[in-house]
């Protein structure tokens, strides 16, 4: 049954990366191509580039802050654990499903952290996540990286505003530039969620000893991701197109530029981020003043679904699921047993 177990859970964390790169591909290259600066299938190829090699050259700081700084390592032991991360992806990966075919925001990073929260507490109670330092540093990044964004990119616009409007249209490998950062930096930071969880369950199931990312991991991950943009690129592209404006090619280079940036800083931070939030928010920043309310609208609606929906919907679904699976393998419910003991029940 472990076997299965990690099996199955091994498949889920890399469907799990594909539906991210399937989501917020499109973000990654809307506003290079809606403003005409790379053609679309350069862009295409450049994000594919930046997702793929970009696990590899970035380094795991993410995943080791989700493997070993914010959940309890002592507890990845065993069939109780593997169904416990099984329950976190599955869960994430079911609001990254529902999201899509409700056409609302992704939140995926919020997902899956609010799956692994409600993963770890309905199997080990409070008492599984380390709530100080590694959960507070990820909460930070988090929440203070699309803000980054917009404040990056609002002080390049206006220092730079007469350069680049007169220059943007000739820079085209600065435009080239800014699409693979941020694709690179996306893939890194994505890739590295789907790697934790990977390794996670090679722990709990024994396979491991200590929590070293297996290159075959990476490869895995990165493969998936770079499967996701190359397909769900274009319909965002679409969607993206009608819920904003035109954008120039000076938009285009700042926004890109900042949201490269952000990302990028969060990956070597440690700290898992929203890319689809991040490029909106710079978006935002790159904007003229007229059209900000339009954009800002379309900013905090992602904000405010992914934090007051995603994150908690993850978390109580993730924990039914564990309930659920762990009862029908007789390990008992975990914290709900401990909570109905306390009700009196």
């Amino acid at each position: 049954m472990d076997d299965i177990l990690l099996i199955f859970g091994v498949a889920s964390a890399l469907f799990f990366a594909f539906m991210s790169g399937f989501r917020d591909g499109g973000n990654l290259i809307a506003a290079n191509v809606l403003s005409r600066s790379v053609a679309p299938q350069r862009a295409l190829y450049l994000a594919c580039a930046g997702e793929l090699l970009g696990p590899f050259v970035l380094g795991s700081a993410v995943a080791v802050t989700l493997g070993r700084e914010v959940f309890d390592m002592s507890s990845l032991e065993g069939q109780a654990a593997l169904l416990c991360l099984c329950a976190a992806v599955v869960s994430a990966t079911a609001w990254s499903l529902l999201t899509w075919w409700a056409g609302s925001p992704a939140g995926a990073t919020h997902s899956l952290l609010g799956g692994l929260l409600g993963g770890f507490v309905a199997a080990f109670g409070l008492s599984g996540v380390i709530w100080s330092v590694g959960l507070a540093k990820i909460l930070f990044v988090l929440f203070i990286v699309p803000i980054a964004g917009l404040v990056v990119s609002t002080l390049i616009k206006g220092l730079t505003k007469m350069h680049l409007s007169r220059s943007a249209e000739k820079h085209r490998k600065g435009q080239w530039l800014t699409l693979f950062v941020l694709s690179a930096g996306h893939g890194a930071n994505n890739a590295q969620k789907a790697t934790a969880l990977i390794t996670m369950m090679l722990l709990a199931s024994g396979y491991l000893n200590s929590f070293e990312v297996p290159f075959w991991s990476v490869f895995c991950a990165a493969i998936a991701l770079t499967l996701g943009v190359s397909i769900g690129a274009w319909k965002i592209v679409k969607i993206f197109g009608k819920k904003t404006f035109r954008i120039t090619p000076a938009q285009s280079l700042v926004s890109q530029g900042s949201a490269g940036a952000a990302v990028l800083a969060a990956c070597l931070l440690g700290g898992p981020v929203s890319a689809n939030q991040t490029v909106k928010s710079s978006l935002l920043g790159a904007s003229p003043a007229e059209r900000q309310r339009d954009t800002g609208g379309i900013v905090m609606k992602d904000i405010v679904v992914s934090w007051l929906v995603n994150f908690p919907g993850a978390a109580m679904t993730a924990a039914a699921l564990y309930w659920i699976a762990a009862g029908v393998l007789g390990h008992g419910m975990g914290s709900f047993e401990r909570i109905m003991d306390f009700m009196g029940q």
